[in-house]
């Protein structure tokens, strides 16, 4: 536990020496905190996480095909990386946000979470994230992978620790794979 905390604090320091360097604001780092820097404005949210914004534009055909049923949903986009952000924020669906995703770290993680009270998790592209998924788990949150890959380099490093690859997987209720190779993959 001392040692997550401390190993925990160096990240976080190591963060914001990034995050200075790069311009980010403070809102985008706190974000990254898990503090939100928009109030949830629904009682329904879909969360959508994408690794950047490459990743995150497929996703908005899938809000927009879900806007036009007109659920009263809202949706939350988390990216990871900064690059293109502002352009990302403008390109948004109607009644969808843009967070960061929050450190995987057991504070932010349930700050975040805590916050918006996803209906459903939605990751895109293979971007697992342990704490992340196993505290969506536990809170019953629903939660989908679509468009799933992996790397062989990462697919290598998950043989290394099989219980940790086994139990991320395992926290999905679906998993939708980009290519038959991966669905091959067994758990």
């Amino acid at each position: 536990m001392i040692a997550t905390r401390m190993a925990g604090s160096r990240l976080i320091q190591r963060m914001k020496n990034r995050s200075e360097q790069s311009g980010d604001t403070e809102i985008k780092f706190l974000e990254r905190l898990g503090k939100a820097s928009l109030p949830k404005n629904a009682d329904r949210i879909i969360w959508l996480h994408a690794r950047d914004k490459q990743s995150a534009l497929p996703l908005f055909s899938v809000i927009e095909q879900l806007n036009e049923q007109d659920l009263g949903i809202d949706f939350l986009l988390t990216t990871r990386r900064h690059e293109d952000t502002a352009e990302l924020i403008q390109q948004l669906p109607e009644n969808t946000i843009h967070q960061f995703l929050p450190i995987d770290l057991d504070e932010p993680i349930t700050s975040f979470i805590e916050h918006w009270s996803p209906n459903v998790a939605v990751i895109s592209e293979g971007e697992y994230w342990p704490h992340i998924l196993t505290r969506l788990a536990k809170t019953g949150v629903p939660i989908i992978s679509i468009n799933a890959k992996i790397s062989e380099k990462s697919y290598k490093r998950w043989l290394w620790i099989p219980g940790l690859a086994k139990s991320v997987l395992l926290s999905f209720d679906l998993i939708l794979a980009q290519d038959l190779h991966l669905s091959l993959i067994h758990i």
